[in-house]
């Protein structure tokens, strides 16, 4: 059960983050104009694309100067860039949209991936674990830009709570992660350290029958434009770093902004990426399993991966809901409750842009919740405390009774280990 100390500092961050999410979003729509491509502008990425495919088909489509001359007739001027950077496979999941005008449109995604994400994290989610993940940093900035993190982080915290109990669709789910590969590198690690064999394999036949069925439906050449797209993609975000750079989460951009050389930004990146893959290993091999192998996995993307956004971090958001309930419950210690709250806030550097030099803060904030994460499964005992339930936030703070019925279940049903 939560401490009182544990409840006045919880208070004390919802309050924050409340005043702050108001403050934000009014800001950037009160300074919007609110029509298509001015407001929530990456998901007119996403939707522009969708009604280019619908109309005009693939040819150009992953050529810069085509799809932005269609852009512009939909919003009757130029405006920006909104290329389409992932392969061929998102387009399943991208052309619904297309069918709809632009506000229903953004509403329908938002929704339906923020449904999707709350049930895949939790089995049973209550009210206030509702509350906090809708009011988190994260999905504000998700909604306000109008991207896919929810969508990204409903495929990562499914496929994790469901690997014990589920090992197929949890590799399903795994395996659709392949739209968006550079978040899922160190999935595979997890896996073959688990020896999780069925879900290995099931992860990697979902990825192969998503390709299979893109080629069907949208042919080679758009899986060949895409390929040669990417070099064009990485030059134009290297070469416009300063607007690019402030918005991402992962190390590499952070170490670039604070001026270090990009082979010895790399030489970091590869260390610490390497460091958090032993790590992963270590845990999933010695049978880690609840809360803090699931927040394990949901932060380690941005520690591995050298690009990744803002809009990513409703994965951490979970991380720190699902980890944050179970250390509240025994009595977090003060640098947990530190590291939770830095990364439950890193996503609002996003809406007010660090200065370069204090670049490196939203990465290592991260790094220490993965950290926590990573004390929490390499020290706990196989057979103890590692493999009990998960707690959520809610049961943290709402006393003996609840508690009580926590600790039952876990007599009654011992193997459960979902959240």
């Amino acid at each position: 059960m939560a401490s009182e100390t544990d409840k006045a500092w919880l208070a004390a961050v919802f309050s924050f983050v409340v005043v702050a999410d108001l403050f934000v979003a009014g800001g950037v729509l009160w300074t919007s104009q609110i029509r298509a491509g001015h407001v929530f502008v990456d998901f007119f990425m996403m939707w522009s694309s969708a009604r280019y495919v619908l109309e005009l088909g693939m040819v150009g489509f992953y050529d810069a100067e085509p799809l932005r001359a269609f852009q512009s007739i939909l919003l009757g001027a130029p405006h920006g860039w909104h290329p389409f950077p992932y392969p061929p496979i998102f387009l399943f999941a991208v052309l619904p949209l297309g069918l709809l005008p632009y506000f229903w449109s953004y509403a329908v995604a938002m929704i339906g991936s923020m449904a999707g994400l709350i049930a895949a994290a939790w089995r049973k989610p209550t009210a206030l674990f509702i509350a906090a993940l809708l009011t988190s940093p994260a999905a504000v900035v998700n909604f306000l830009y109008g991207h896919n993190g929810f969508f990204s982080a409903a495929l990562f915290a499914g496929g994790a709570r469901l690997l014990r109990d589920r090992p197929i669709a949890a590799g399903v789910l795994f395996g659709l992660l392949c739209y968006k590969p550079q978040l899922a590198l160190a999935v595979p690690v997890a896996l073959l350290a688990a020896r999780a064999w069925t879900t290995l394999a099931s992860a990697a036949l979902t990825a192969l029958f998503a390709s299979l069925a893109s080629l069907a439906v949208f042919g080679v050449r758009a899986w060949q434009d895409w390929l040669a797209f990417l070099p064009f993609f990485s030059k134009t975000v290297l070469a416009h770093g300063d607007e690019f750079f402030a918005k991402m989460s992962s190390l590499t951009p952070a170490l670039l902004r604070i001026g270090v050389p990009f082979p010895a930004t790399m030489a970091v990146q590869f260390v610490v990426a390497a460091a958090v893959l032993v790590a992963l290993w270590l845990a999933f091999r010695r049978g880690a399993r609840g809360s803090a192998a699931g927040a394990m996995l949901l932060a380690a993307p941005f520690l591995v991966t050298p690009y990744a956004y803002s809009y990513d971090l409703p994965l951490v958001a979970v991380a720190v809901l699902w980890l944050g309930g179970e250390l509240f419950e025994r009595g977090a210690r003060p640098a947990e409750r530190i590291a939770l709250t830095l990364g439950w806030i890193a996503p609002l550097a996003a809406m007010f842009p660090l200065p370069p030099a204090l670049a490196p803060a939203v990465p290592l904030a991260l790094g220490a919740c993965f950290a926590v994460a990573a004390r929490r499964c390499l020290t706990a005992r196989r057979s103890g405390a590692d493999g009990m339930p998960v707690a959520v936030l809610a049961q943290a703070m709402t006393g003996p009774a609840a508690a009580g019925e926590n600790h039952l279940a876990v007599l009654r049903h011992p193997a459960k280990t979902t959240p």
